[in-house]
Formats: structure tokens, sequence, C-alpha cells
């Protein structure tokens, strides 16, 4: 019996699409991308940043988490990424939907609807309304309030 892949893994495969493979790493962008690895990419990133696959894996990660990039070449990049991903993730869906993988396909269709509406599946729904603040987030995600008691 297999393993069902890592949300992790399928990012990752996700991310080594062609679709991506001209995508430039550039040696002036690899202290943001660093940072921006560090600071808003919740998967493991499996690939080193140095690769292609790496650096559209931590940017897709920092768009969805709605993260500040400064660069003017990581935003152009950002938004080629962020434009494909949704649909490179619905492909991806229906593929292991027809080959019977049901974890992996449930796993690509909510890293999709992730790349969408650009919060992550295990956050607050609450995070699509722009108009909350970043701090009623967190205490809503924070707060472990099972549903007997509330």
């Amino acid at each position: 019996k297999r393993s069902s892949p890592t949300d992790a893994d399928l990012i990752h495969v996700m991310c080594c699409a062609d679709e991506f493979e001209n995508v430039r790493v550039r040696a002036e962008e690899l202290e943001e991308v660093d940072t921006l690895k560090k600071a808003s990419c919740p998967l493991k990133t499996l690939a080193p940043v140095e690769e292609f696959s790496g650096k559209c894996n931590v940017l897709l990660q920092a768009y969805i988490s709605r993260a500040r990039v400064n660069s003017f070449t990581l935003i152009s990049d950002t938004n080629y990424i962020a434009s494909n991903a949704g649909r490179v993730a619905r492909a991806l869906f229906e593929m292991c939907l027809k080959n019977g993988h049901a974890s992996a396909a449930l796993k690509f269709l909510r890293l999709a609807k992730s790349c969408d509406h650009r919060f992550w599946w295990f956050q607050s729904p609450l995070r699509a309304f722009d108009d909350l603040k970043k701090n009623v987030f967190v205490a809503l995600e924070n707060e472990k309030v099972s549903s007997e008691e509330g």
C-alpha cells in the first residue's frame, strides 16, 4: 500500500510543470526569495530556490499567503505563476480524479481554490473579506472552540 502524497509533495509536482520552466532564477533575487520562504511559506519547499521549481513554489506560497513582494522582476514572476497555477492545479486534479487517486485529487482541488481565493484551506474562510484586519484572522484561527461549547 502506498501512502498518499503530502501537500508539499503536490505543490512541488505542480511547480515542476512545463508551464513554469521559463521562470528564470536571477542571483539578485535570491535574498528576497529566501526571505519570502522563511516568512510566508507554510508548506515545506522540496526544491532549492536556485531551481525554477523552488522559486515557483516560494512565489506561489507567498502569493496565496498575500505576502508583499518588493522586486519588480519577482512581482512579474509572481503574477505569471499566479495566473497559471490555478489552471495547472485543476488539470492535475482532473488527472488524479480520472486515475482514481482521490486523496491527491482532493489536495489539488484545495490548492486550486487556494490559488483562486488567495488564502489557505486551513485558514479561516473570513479571509475572503479584505475589510477585516489581520489580527482578527489570527485571533480567529488561534481560537480552538469546539462546536459543542459554542
